[in-house]
């Protein structure tokens, strides 16, 4: 007794806390029972007379009493039922009996109307639109376009169940329930988008009445639609756009200052590569808004092949490894271009995420290149020594570069890393004399 007092103490907080939450414990099965309602339940009020066969109500309501009678028994025993959520227990309950199949042969056509008990199940739709921010981790196109084909179909059958039930557009139903159905989704989709062509028209008072009103859902509709649609072929080419217009404020430009055709064709390039490489976004814009340590995170997994190559970050602690990723600042190099002099004061550390990289001595000899995934210019940084060699681009090379106030605040911060890299600096300068 004494072992399990503290268990029930425990557990007590929590059970009269959450009472009844029916949808933290079965949220699926009352969606799919709303789903199916609002599907059902309207097709089955627009043909009645057709639809009303006891195999269909029966077979209906043995469907919903699993979906929602076999948790509710297992709820019921598992939670502490209060007495604010006896009504909604209740009204599940009453949702879950199979009150017109077993009505119907004693009151028969009149039994639909015990379909009103399933009104509680309404709360699903509900419970579907909450789950709604779960789209938000997927692209937002996908997001918005799954919103959207989650909500269409369902309001195109209602309408349309609506319209069957006034004589859809004359003054009887049809004969034929297919085609009728087809005729009314078709009639639907045309007013709702705006274009109604008038080959279906409304006969009497109140399908006059009914066409008015789903018009001028149409109108908001239609916007709706038209709005969502431009908005996401923006998003899908709005980085191009944005590529195009920095290449013609670069072809004015070159233009108006009557830039040489040589030259001309190298800007072009590099916007091209530019385009072609990073679909014409910049990195740093994108890494700005976000915290250090989920920036720190996304360039870990960025360039997690990378830094496994470099011999810089082997056998580095994370948080070494983090800081000075996060000092890191890329830089595209195009081909020919200098990143420094043999003679010039180091001011960098550079690592080659893509490219090439030639070492230079003064006296115009390659003495090494350097592929993807080399650092050089560490020498110099940790000598305080001018450069002793110099690093030219052979083609266009995607670069992050250290600058030394940075270089020197990360060894000041983390000194096991500052010995790490001595060590390999040391190692490196012994075996390449000729190391920038």
């Amino acid at each position: 007794m004494g072992a399990t007092a503290p268990l029930s103490v425990a557990t007590e907080a929590p059970i009269s806390h959450q009472c009844w939450e029916w949808p933290r414990l079965n949220r699926p099965s009352l969606i799919i029972a709303a789903l199916l309602s609002g599907i059902w339940l309207p097709l089955r009020l627009a043909f009645p007379m057709l639809l009303q066969s006891a195999w269909a109500d029966a077979l209906f309501d043995q469907i919903i009493l699993i979906l929602l009678v076999i948790p509710l028994w297992f709820a019921w025993r598992e939670f502490r039922v209060t007495g604010r959520k006896i009504g909604w227990l209740a009204a599940l309950g009453l949702a879950a009996l199979p009150l017109v199949s077993v009505a119907e042969p004693t009151l028969g056509h009149a039994a639909t109307l015990l379909y009103l008990a399933k009104l509680p199940l309404l709360r699903g739709f509900r419970e579907a639109w909450r789950l709604r921010h779960r789209l938000d981790a997927y692209h937002p196109v996908v997001a918005r376009l799954g919103r959207f084909s989650a909500v269409l179909p369902l309001l195109v059958h209602w309408i349309a169940c609506g319209w069957i039930g006034l004589g859809s557009g004359s003054a009887g139903t049809g004969i034929d329930p297919v085609f009728e159905y087809v005729q009314a989704g078709y009639w639907t989709i045309t007013t709702l988008a705006t274009v109604g062509y008038g080959d279906i028209h409304p006969q009497t008072i109140a399908q006059m009445l009914y066409a008015c009103l789903i018009m001028m859902v149409g109108v908001g509709f239609f916007g709706f639609v038209l709005g969502n649609v431009a908005t996401l072929l923006l998003r899908l080419d709005g980085e191009r756009e944005r590529y195009l217009t920095k290449v013609d404020r670069a072809e004015a430009f070159m233009s108006h200052h009557r830039i040489a055709k040589p030259l001309r064709v190298k800007v072009r390039d590099y916007y091209r590569y530019l385009w072609e490489s990073r679909h014409g976004y910049d990195d740093r814009t994108v890494l700005a808004t976000l915290p250090p340590a989920l920036r720190a995170e996304i360039v870990l997994a960025l360039h997690a092949k990378l830094i496994e190559r470099v011999p810089f970050f082997q056998g580095a602690e994370r948080q070494s490894v983090e800081a000075i990723v996060l000092a890191f600042k890329p830089r595209l190099a195009a081909p020919g271009e200098v990143l420094f002099r043999a003679g010039d004061l180091a001011d960098a550390l550079y690592v080659i995420e893509r490219g090439t990289v030639d070492i230079i001595s003064a006296t115009g000899e390659i003495l090494t290149q350097l592929q993807s995934g080399a650092f050089f210019g560490e020498m110099a940084l940790l000598d305080h020594a001018p450069r002793n060699a110099t690093a030219r681009v052979v083609d266009y090379c995607e670069l992050f570069v250290l600058n030394r106030d940075e270089f020197d605040r990360v060894l000041d911060r983390h000194p096991d890393f500052a010995e790490h890299i001595r060590a390999i600096a040391t190692a490196r300068k012994t075996g390449h004399p000729a190391n920038p």
